[in-house]
């Protein structure tokens, strides 16, 4: 066996292995929710921002800048007070 493919070879078997004793269960994922299309292709802003969401990732500047938002309306309204 070629050592360029042994390695999968192996991995085959380990994933046959535990597909067979209910570890691992396959399932269809439809190409909407694939979400390596996240690193792979250019999306557009709203798909690009659903997948981070899938992901759990969140845009820590976004939060930042309604915090401050945030605060400054806080302010203001101290200051009308």
């Amino acid at each position: 066996m070629h050592s360029r493919t042994k390695h999968i070879e192996i991995n085959h078997r380990f994933l046959r292995e535990h597909i067979s004793n209910g570890t691992f269960e396959i399932k269809f994922t439809g190409t909407d929710l694939q979400l390596a299309n996240l690193f792979i292709k250019p999306l557009a802003k709203d798909r690009f921002n659903f997948l981070l969401n899938e992901l759990g990732i969140i845009n820590v500047n976004a939060i930042k800048n309604k915090f401050v938002y945030y605060q400054l309306n806080m302010f203001v309204f101290l200051l009308l007070v």
